[in-house]
């Protein structure tokens, strides 16, 4: 079979050229698609009439586009998850408006505050519109600039918003009764949903501390801390919380929400320290370990990762599925790709599995164990619970084209094309079948359709399938 045809219906069904895994709310950027198997080999395709096909350029050289088109491809970008790239599209532009709204959203996704917070000045400055002050007030809390904040509220007279931020501004005043008087206006009033919730968050961790009666301030603080980390707030947290641990050294959780803070902020060596106390308090408790897991691996520790994550598991943490994605999600990075399965296997049996995570252990089992009945089974399994989804049928039809069965193969993605046309990663299957029928003219045109059609739509997709056009181009030159 042709170069890893799975390599762009992973890069689709995770919404990404860039695996992202979860991890508490956050996305870690682990391992670009394209090096999935950088060690094989493509044959050159046998054909008697290769100097009949056309050879065009290759599809890789785009000419410059317009800021129309850049804010289009920088839109689509920030919905899979690609906010680098959004950045980038748009750092040499004009700040107008929706420029600086973008660059907002795609500097926002990657934590990077302050670079928001002058954005968004810059916003407030062609258009103060109260939609851009209320961002602009988030996004000082968010920094933690709770007094250049509060300057704002008064020319908030939407309540919905202004209630939200006294509260959380109460909170890192321990105003405790601005705090419960917020939040129930807040349950009372007209406001969003999200907003409700977050107030009932705090309702509730005031209930729970009046419960115990001999309950310790700093486990109020503790609580309130936590409930700002939860609600993204990571900078208020750090700030809220180092006095308990100035106080008590020794207070584990305390440990555990301020190194998930720094965590949270990229702030990795910091967090490895806070998380490291955390786990040598009580080496037994599962959370920490987790954590700890997530931010060696991100400094590039991922044996040590890997080896935190099992003692985490190991402790009782829960959900489990989801630390065993983790560490198959590490295995897949070093391309330990056997044990990577092993952990993929218990996601996809007892746990909550995505279409990648399905992608991902189709294209082990086809492409790294040789087993194309296991792959199949997989496949027909993401079917089940992604229905009517084209990255889960043509997952089948990966298979099909794998197990050699050319006939049945062509039947099942021919069939996958008439339902859907207009799917890239469908369009990258025929293409695919196309060239095992050695037909490869019509494999490079359509290899062709998949790349200008997905760069357009910012669709990552788009990236495999340049490369399968350059391959096949090469290939023929030969």
């Amino acid at each position: 079979m042709k170069k890893d045809l799975l390599l762009g219906i992973i890069m689709l069904a995770v919404g990404s050229g860039v695996f992202y895994f979860a991890m508490t709310s956050k996305n870690i950027d682990f391992f670009t698609v394209n090096s999935l198997d950088q060690q094989t080999q493509t044959p050159a395709p046998q054909a008697t009439d290769k100097a009949k096909i056309s050879l065009s350029p290759t599809p890789t050289a785009k000419p410059e586009i317009s800021l129309i088109e850049k804010l289009k491809k920088a839109n689509n970008a920030i919905k899979n998850g690609e906010l680098e790239y959004a950045s980038t599209l748009l750092e040499n532009e004009e700040h107008t408006e929706h420029v600086l709204e973008i660059l907002i959203k795609a500097t926002l996704g990657q934590g990077m505050y302050f670079d928001a917070e002058q954005y968004t000045k810059e916003l407030v400055s062609l258009n103060n519109s109260k939609k851009n002050i209320k961002q602009y007030a988030e996004i000082l809390l968010l920094s933690g600039k709770v007094a250049d904040a509060k300057t704002l509220l008064p020319l908030l007279n939407d309540t919905d918003h202004k209630l939200f931020y006294e509260m959380i501004i109460a909170v890192t005043e321990n105003n405790h009764e601005v705090v419960q008087l917020s939040a129930e206006n807040i349950l009372n009033s007209k406001s969003s949903e999200k907003y409700k919730k977050s107030a009932q968050i705090f309702i509730d961790i005031y209930k729970t501390y009046e419960s115990f009666r001999d309950g310790s301030p700093d486990y109020l603080t503790l609580m309130l801390g936590n409930a700002l980390k939860t609600l993204k707030f990571h900078e208020l947290t750090i700030i809220y919380i180092k006095p308990i641990l100035e106080k008590n050294p020794n207070y584990r959780d305390a440990w555990i929400v301020i190194g998930n803070s720094y965590l949270e902020l990229r702030k990795y060596e910091i967090a490895e320290k806070m998380l490291e106390k955390a786990v040598s308090l009580d080496p037994s408790h599962p959370i920490s370990p987790y954590l700890l897991g997530i931010t060696l691996y991100e400094e590039g520790q991922t044996e040590d990762a890997i080896s935190q994550l099992k003692t985490a598991v190991k402790n009782g943490y829960t959900p489990r599925y989801k630390a065993e994605k983790q560490i198959g999600d590490m295995y897949f990075g070093i391309e330990k790709f056997k044990d990577a399965l092993e952990h993929y296997q218990y996601v996809l049996e007892q746990g909550e599995p995505t279409l990648g995570d399905y992608s991902k252990a189709t294209f082990i089992a086809l492409q790294k164990l040789k087993v194309p009945s296991l792959g199949r089974s997989f496949a027909e399994n993401a079917i089940i619970d992604f229905s009517n989804n084209p990255t889960a049928l043509s997952l089948k039809g990966w298979a099909l084209l794998e197990a050699g069965n050319l006939v049945t193969a062509k039947e099942y993605i021919e069939d996958l094309a008439v339902k859907y046309p207009a799917s890239l990663e469908v369009i990258l299957l025929v293409g695919k079948l196309r060239e095992a029928e050695e037909n490869y003219q019509s494999a490079f045109d359509l290899y062709k359709k998949c790349y200008d059609t997905g760069s357009v739509s910012g669709n990552a997709i788009y990236i495999e399938c340049a490369q399968e056009y350059e391959r096949l181009r090469k290939e023929l030159q030969k």
